[in-house]
């Protein structure tokens, strides 16, 4: 059985630190959650994954295309985005979101799964798995289309909202959150080998890496 390989990727990074709002900053956010995912992959023994980080520290200028370079060079078959969102004039927009590129309906079955994994306070009715167009969702779209496999990007909850805020600095949420992305890592690796037995060890459809966009 081949090896699944996946890359998570923290979001920003160096001088860029993305979102910062109610005592928290996005790219140190995301870097010590990734540190957890990897380490909680790692702890659960899973047969046959492979599992790096993006980048391993804060200070690290980490560019949109640097990424696209780390998942081709290492030859990953899911990346996994992590970021918080923002919405400085609506602070009342709260919740988890999941973004697949258009046509992967493998990865917008993994976003379904994070999102009805996720702790309770960040989950929804409204907070569902998308898939970006290049209209609605513009940065999503570009980042998930530079890569060359499967790919999801999850916006674990908005630092605009003190609500959300308050449990994104929560350890136990934190540990809750980490656990949903182990859920959807999981299915993905399911849905990945059905794939590749319905197809006899065949690269076919959404399995081929290159094929995906």
């Amino acid at each position: 059985m081949p090896e699944d390989r996946l890359l998570i990727v923290p979001g920003h990074g160096g001088p860029d630190r993305g979102a910062c709002a109610n005592d928290i900053e996005e790219a140190a956010y995301v870097l010590q959650t990734a540190r957890l995912l990897r380490s909680a992959l790692i702890r659960g023994g899973y047969p046959r994954l492979w599992v790096t980080l993006g980048r391993e520290v804060d200070d690290e200028p980490f560019g949109l295309y640097k990424r696209a370079r780390i998942a081709r060079r290492e030859d990953v078959d899911m990346v996994l985005s992590l970021h918080l969102d923002a919405a400085v004039y609506d602070r009342d927009r709260s919740g988890m979101m999941a973004y697949n590129y258009p046509g992967n309906n493998r990865m917008f079955e993994v976003g379904r799964q994070v999102i009805r994994a996720a702790p309770e306070g960040l989950r929804s009715m409204d907070n569902v798995s998308r898939e970006t167009n290049p209209y609605q969702w513009p940065r999503a779209h570009k980042l998930l289309g530079t890569y060359h496999c499967d790919a999801l990007l999850v916006e674990m909850g908005f630092v605009t909202n003190p609500v959300d805020a308050k449990l994104l600095l929560d350890m136990g949420v934190r540990d809750a959150l980490v656990a949903a992305l182990v859920v959807g890592v999981c299915h993905w690796r399911r849905l990945r080998s059905a794939n590749r037995q319905g197809s006899n060890g065949q690269h076919q459809g959404a399995d081929h890496k290159d094929s995906l966009h």
